[in-house]
């Protein structure tokens, strides 16, 4: 069967793949997937796409579909690229549709764990589970649009002093309107090249003086983006964005 050339080509998270990595084809009964594929992209044979998990993306051509079933030829198979170095990111729990579009973002910008975290200016509850899964599928969406197969790991809120423990083989930022000019920090990152970066981000308001005395006392540099005053989640967005780009 002719494959079609496609300019664009749909990324489809689907958890099942580890089952079929060394397989040659697929019959596919996910109803879930089999609605995403048939009737919301409305791919039809022999269109591709590429399905993915954290370990593997493959890229496979539709070669049949019935009422309830997609028959999938495995085209291609790659292991996940893993990006280096490792970015770990400190978000405050922020207002909910900030937090949403924070979380996103951060996943576009290749950020491999985004750590959530209460400080004294966040003022808002943590709704648990359900907020957990709600973050994890907004994750998993932002993955499929930037391609990022190996998205970040989501880490529940903890507070802000249980968090400041050793950050082993890790340079630690703070991202802070006062803190150092980026043009002075990057050389002395690329000259060190360390495996992992690990940057903390301000809730709305600010972190507290007595906050920014603890990362002090731990010798933590505050970096500074522009010479204006960000949203939250503006700010996370763009530290993260330069961290990758000038640190892939």
């Amino acid at each position: 069967m002719k494959r079609s050339v496609q300019s664009h080509q749909f990324a489809i998270y689907w958890a099942e793949i580890f089952h079929y990595a060394q397989a040659q084809t697929i019959a596919i009964t996910d109803a879930a997937l089999y609605h995403r594929i048939v009737h919301v992209l409305r791919l039809t044979p022999p269109r591709t796409c590429i399905l993915f998990d954290r370990l593997f993306n493959i890229l496979v051509g539709l070669e049949r579909i019935t009422s309830s079933t997609l028959e999938l030829a495995i085209l291609e198979v790659n292991q996940n690229t893993v990006f280096h170095p490792i970015i770990s990111f400190f978000l405050p729990l922020l207002k909910r549709h900030a937090l949403e579009e924070a979380v996103y973002a951060l996943t576009e910008c290749g950020v491999n764990e985004i750590r959530l975290l209460i400080t004294k200016k966040v003022q808002r509850e943590w709704y648990g589970e359900k907020e957990l899964t709600r973050l994890q599928n907004i994750i998993i969406a932002a993955s499929e649009q930037a391609k990022f197969f190996t998205f970040p790991l989501l880490q529940p809120p903890q507070s802000f002093h249980a968090n400041m423990n050793s950050f082993t083989e890790s340079m630690v930022f703070v991202l802070e309107p006062d803190g150092e000019l980026l043009h002075t920090i990057f050389p002395k990152i690329l000259q060190k090249n360390p495996p992992k970066i690990t940057l903390f981000s301000g809730p709305e308001g600010g972190f507290t003086e007595d906050e920014k005395q603890t990362f002090c006392a731990l010798n933590i540099p505050f970096l500074s983006l522009t010479p204006t005053i960000l949203r939250a989640q503006q700010a996370a967005t763009l530290g993260a964005g330069i961290m990758r780009s000038w640190c892939k």
